[in-house]
């Protein structure tokens, strides 16, 4: 795992040589940006010591609750090993808030979809179906405790060059002891993508979204597609 301090200090590898992630993103210049949710921005960077790529997500820090949210991040991911999730390399939380990931060239599924980006053919789009299935099957039920994503979705769904896919973005994930479920009074993660009852019982579902995003892949349509009208 690499060590990364404040943004003013130092990126760390494995051999202690110091590198700037903000030399690496270039400042975490707006042209560098990938993408941009709720939490952020994420840049890409390149790290000369390891002549590779890496993507950056910088999360707002705007609350107390937003320090809690990326400890229970960090906690949860850092101990994930799966070919099917996207992999954590190192992490700041002093004066700003950083993440940095294996960089996925291919980027999301939601850009080859609906924005056009490339046409996937059936045999991919089924060894994405496949391994997001998988990844989530070893998030449920092969560690210690389950882990729910609650934020399964088209654009969290990343793929590498070889288009293998990668589930990403766990800043909405919940520990929860296997047998039981989670609820809160606070609803998590996006509409179209949580099942109708959620809203009611508060409690997530661990399947829901995966069958959203298998539609998704299937018939190359959004879950809320405002031009289609209501049926």
């Amino acid at each position: 795992m690499i060590s990364i301090t404040a943004l003013e200090s130092n990126l760390t590898d494995c051999n202690s040589r110091p590198i700037k992630l903000a030399q690496a993103t270039s400042n975490f210049k707006e042209g560098e940006k990938l993408g941009e949710g709720g939490f952020g921005g994420v840049y890409i960077g390149f790290i000369p010591d390891l002549q590779s790529y890496v993507a950056v997500k910088k999360i707002l820090r705007s609350s107390k609750q937003r320090s809690k949210e990326y400890a229970l991040e960090v906690k949860i991911i850092s101990q994930l090993r799966h070919r099917n999730l996207v992999q954590l390399i190192g992490w700041c939380y002093e004066r700003k808030f950083l993440l940095v990931y294996v960089f996925m060239p291919n980027g999301s599924l939601d850009s080859h979809l609906f924005k056009e980006q490339s046409l996937l053919t059936w045999e991919t789009r089924y060894k994405i179906a496949q391994g997001l299935a998988s990844g989530l099957l070893y998030l449920h039920k092969e560690g210690e405790q389950c882990v729910l994503h609650r934020d399964i979705k088209s654009s969290n769904v990343m793929s590498d060059s070889n288009f293998n896919p990668k589930l990403g973005d766990f800043g909405l994930a919940r520990l929860v002891d296997h047998g039981k479920q989670s609820q809160t009074t606070i609803l998590a993660g996006t509409m179209g993508c949580m099942a109708p009852d959620y809203v009611n019982t508060g409690k997530a579902s661990k399947v829901y979204s995966f069958g959203v995003v298998a539609l998704e892949i299937a018939c190359g349509r959004e879950p809320i597609d405002p031009k289609y009208g209501s049926s």
